[in-house]
């Protein structure tokens, strides 16, 4: 097995759990975090008409170190699936203990 390759992990990460500010001052509710992987869920707000509505969305980011400087991405390995998948898991079920209802938000195609 060459230096890149790593065997296969069979324990599931132990994600943390923490709040964090977003760009762009929209601070998320909760961020569900392992392995350089995080899910950040947000809470936004529309109007359809002339209703006000409130509705949770996930955004899923892989970090990477380039150099020195830290960055950002929406790219996963094969090793990052298994870890978005739990991380997505845990904010889907945060979003329905919220009160979120699956279909509800669905108010964009992105």
């Amino acid at each position: 097995m060459s230096r890149r390759e790593k065997p296969p992990t069979t324990a599931a990460p132990t994600p943390t759990t923490t709040t964090t500010p977003a760009p762009g001052g929209n601070k998320p509710l909760r961020v569900f975090r392992a392995r350089g992987v995080s899910v950040a869920v947000f809470e936004n707000h529309t109007t359809i008409e002339g209703r006000a509505i409130t509705f949770l969305k996930a955004e899923l980011r892989r970090v990477y170190r380039d150099g020195e400087e830290f960055k950002t991405t929406h790219a996963l390995s094969i090793n990052d699936i298994p870890v978005a998948r739990l991380l997505l898991e845990q904010a889907f079920a945060f979003m329905l203990e919220a009160g979120q209802l699956p279909g509800e938000g669905d108010t964009t195609d992105h």
